[in-house]
């Protein structure tokens, strides 16, 4: 018997240890692609309304652009007997931002246009 020795096929250990590396490079080529993209895409703005408290609704909308970017603008119609300093209390859990986007990494954020008045609201990457 000549010849070359056998050489044994990748283990599953291999295998797996190849599959983790191609899933995270390929993830780390997409977020660098995301990344890229959310550069160049200076114009890039949040899809929609946020999701606002029971009782809310927007009565209008407007996109805004300037040299930082753009962002929406919510004008809000508050519930029927609900006065200002409560709408307020109300609207304060769904302000903030987000959780960053896994791809872009950047993350959507919702203000009040006027801290004292809960009539406008306005969504932005931050």
């Amino acid at each position: 018997m000549s010849g070359a020795p056998e050489v044994p096929g990748p283990t599953a250990l291999t295998r797996a240890r190849r599959l983790v590396t191609t899933a995270v490079v390929g993830y780390l080529v997409l977020a660098g692609c995301g990344v890229l993209w959310a550069g160049i895409d200076e114009g890039g703005v949040p899809s929609g309304a946020p999701d606002l408290p029971v009782g809310f609704s927007v009565a209008g909308e407007q996109l805004q652009c300037a040299s930082g970017g753009c962002w929406r603008e919510f004008a809000l119609r508050l519930p029927a007997g609900v006065d200002g300093s409560r709408a307020l209390d109300l609207l304060r859990p769904a302000l903030g931002c987000g959780p960053p986007d896994p791809i872009t990494f950047r993350r959507t954020c919702t203000s009040l246009l006027d801290e004292d008045s809960p009539r406008r609201l306005v969504v932005a990457h931050g």
